[in-house]
C-alpha cells in the first residue's frame, strides 16, 4: 500500500487509464456492478465503471486450457465441445474418412426433416398427430404441442 496525501491507498485503489487520476472502487447491488470515488478532494463525484469479463475455455478432455469449442452433429443431435488445438485436431482427424463421404445438410432441410417426422424423432409407432387423437379419444388431457408423456405414448403403442 501506498500514500496519497495522507491517505492509505489499499487494494482497491487504482488509477484511471484515460485521466491518471487515483479512484477508490465500490461494490454495489447487485453484485458486480462497481463505482468509482476519486480520491482528490476537489474530485468527490461517483461515476459508473465499466467492466470486462475474460471468458476462459476449458479443455472438455483433460481440463487444459481450450483453444475453440467444436460444434458437431451425429444422429439428429448436436453437440458442442471445448477443445485444445490439438485434442480438436483429433477430432477432426478421425471424422475426416466419414466427412469426405457425407452430403452436407443445410439447417433449413434438416429442420423440414425433423418437422416431416412429427417432431424430434418420434418413436412412438405413429405420428404425434395421430398419438395425440387416440388420447383425446381415450379420454386423456393432453395440448396440441409439447411433448406427449410416456406413459401416453406407451398406452398408444399397446392399443395399435
Amino acid at each position: 500500500m501506498r500514500s496519497l496525501a495522507g491517505r492509505w491507498l489499499g487494494p482497491t485503489a487504482v488509477k484511471t487509464p484515460r485521466t491518471g487520476s487515483l479512484v477508490r472502487l465500490i461494490r454495489r447491488k447487485p453484485a458486480g456492478t462497481l463505482r468509482a470515488e476519486h480520491q482528490h478532494p476537489e474530485h468527490k463525484e461517483l461515476f459508473d465503471m465499466a467492466q470486462k469479463v475474460k471468458v476462459i475455455l476449458i479443455d472438455d478432455l483433460d481440463g487444459g486450457e481450450a483453444a475453440e469449442t467444436v460444434r458437431f452433429g451425429l444422429d439428429g443431435v448436436d453437440y458442442e465441445i471445448d477443445l485444445s488445438q490439438e485434442h480438436a485436431e483429433e477430432l477432426r482427424g478421425a471424422l475426416s474418412p466419414y466427412l469426405g463421404k457425407a452430403r452436407r445438410v443445410s439447417a433449413a432441410r434438416s429442420r423440414a426433416r425433423r418437422t416431416q417426422s412429427g417432431g424430434s424423432g418420434s418413436s412412438s409407432g405413429g405420428s404425434l398427430t395421430k398419438v395425440r387423437a387416440w388420447a383425446r379419444e381415450q379420454g386423456y388431457q393432453i395440448g396440441d404441442r409439447g411433448r406427449v408423456p410416456q406413459e401416453i405414448v406407451e398406452a398408444y403403442k399397446a392399443a395399435h
